[in-house]
């Protein structure tokens, strides 16, 4: 071997010890959403420059096109881990099924078994040949037929993965879009040398596979991103996924009152899918929201609580209008509507408790002021009519003041028995507090 002399030893080493140094760091964060496919990203990176590097340096043609082919072992697996890892990071993780897996490495499987096999048909590498560059062997190849559907596949991957940074860039806030510019740069630079390198233009002067090389590169982009962009402390949540798992109803509406958006918790408030809404009229989709619609226009926020009819009865909600601007223009408007019944009734129900406290409060402070008195009225007007005649005149005044004053005491008691609050109107369309249903006995 002559790895010595070869120039491109030390940029192969520096990939595979920062792929290995970075698969070190990502398992620290292997409960983090997408980084298992990011170790198997780098396993993959770090297989493929360790077997380029044999490749470069050993001699004959023979072990050079063993190690040549040995690299599709790891090289097709690269682009669906990273796909992969990018779906994870952008909040797409539900596409990531067993099936879906599944069918992306077929492909790639398919070119591990024509690589082991390719003696047999030539399918991956058609012909080989030594040509000597600056001192050393370079192993130069004619590709064969399956080698082009592994690689257009490749790319299709990679541009999908590169278009899906892209897009969500626009919806990304500003502290992560340095994050995601990362992860495009580490993606494009090596596979567009690789571009280069399968269509004949020579980036550096010589026939030597520029691809791993450039992994050096992207691996330290991305070294850059997990040290000092804390790439997996911080997972950028995607847009959507954030909306739809809102526990809130949001609609957001056009200039012209359409539903552009609309989430489950929407959904279920309006009682109706989502297919069936949005890009219609708001004002006849929305059922019984339908009357927000013309709020909010004239000021730049509106938060208030409301009361819906629904389905199941009324509801109250705390709801949110706001408006989405654009270069200064409105946009769109956001309305956002939280559910307080629950909190609501338990209000109510804390002020009745208050009130429930007060009465009793109050109750006992009346009974403790008119016990005594009531007591002594109604003994004074015994004493008096057991000294008259009962065809006294007054004898039956004064039982008449005797009974008013039971039943000034049997108010006291019921006074002193109140156990709920429960009001009544009076006459002049007052409420008071009923107390001959508050002093009853709650039931079970």
């Amino acid at each position: 071997m002559i790895w010595l002399n070869n120039p491109f030893a030390i940029p192969l080493a520096a990939a595979t010890a920062v792929c290995l140094g970075l698969l070190f760091i990502a398992g620290r964060y292997r409960t983090t959403p997408g980084v298992i496919y990011f170790i198997l990203l780098m396993l993959s990176m770090s297989a493929w420059t360790v077997m380029y590097g044999l490749e470069v340096g050993v001699l004959g043609l023979a072990g050079k096109r063993f190690w040549a082919l040995a690299q599709y072992l790891a090289i097709p697996y690269a682009p669906v881990f990273w796909l992969a890892f990018l779906l994870a990071y952008t909040g797409k993780g539900d596409w990531l099924t067993l099936q879906r897996i599944t069918a992306s490495l077929i492909i790639p499987g398919i070119t591990s078994v024509l690589a082991v096999t390719n003696a047999s048909h030539n399918l991956i590498i058609r012909a080989a040949s030594i040509e000597a560059e600056e001192g050393f062997d370079i192993l130069v190849r004619t590709f064969g037929g399956w080698f082009w559907i592994h690689t257009t596949y490749s790319y299709l991957l990679l541009a999908a993965g590169c278009l899906l940074i892209v897009f969500s860039l626009n919806r990304t806030p500003q502290w992560y879009q340095g994050q995601k510019t990362i992860l495009l740069l580490s993606c494009l630079i090596p596979w567009l040398g690789n571009l280069l390198y399968l269509a004949g233009l020579d980036i550096v002067p010589t026939r030597i596979d520029p691809t791993p090389l450039l992994f050096t590169l992207s691996v330290a982009l991305l070294g850059w991103a997990v040290f000092y962009g804390r790439l997996f402390d911080v997972i950028p949540i995607g847009h959507d996924a954030v909306v739809q798992s809102l526990p809130d109803s949001v609609i957001i509406l056009d200039r012209r009152d359409r539903v552009v958006e609309i989430n489950p918790a929407a959904c279920r408030l309006v009682g109706a899918p989502a297919h069936s809404i949005l890009g219609r009229p708001a004002r006849v989709v929305l059922g019984s929201c339908r009357h927000l619609v013309d709020r909010g226009k004239a000021s730049d926020e509106i938060l208030e609580d409301v009361e819906l009819e629904l389905d199941n009865g009324p509801g109250i909600f705390n709801v949110r209008i706001a408006p989405i601007r654009h270069r200064g223009r409105l946009a769109a408007r956001l309305f956002m509507l939280q559910d307080i019944t629950a909190s609501k009734h338990a209000q109510n129900d804390r002020l009745d408790s208050e009130k429930l406290k007060a009465a009793l409060e109050m109750a006992g402070a009346v009974c403790h002021k008119l016990n005594q008195p009531i007591q002594g009225i109604s003994g004074y007007a015994e004493l008096l009519m057991l000294k008259m005649d009962p065809d006294d005149p007054l004898y039956t005044k004064i039982a008449g003041i005797k009974t008013q004053t039971e039943k000034m005491g049997a108010i006291t008691n019921k006074l002193m028995g109140i156990t709920r609050y429960r009001t009544a109107r009076y006459t002049s369309g007052e409420t008071i507090v009923d107390i001959d249903q508050s002093s009853l006995p709650e039931k079970k």
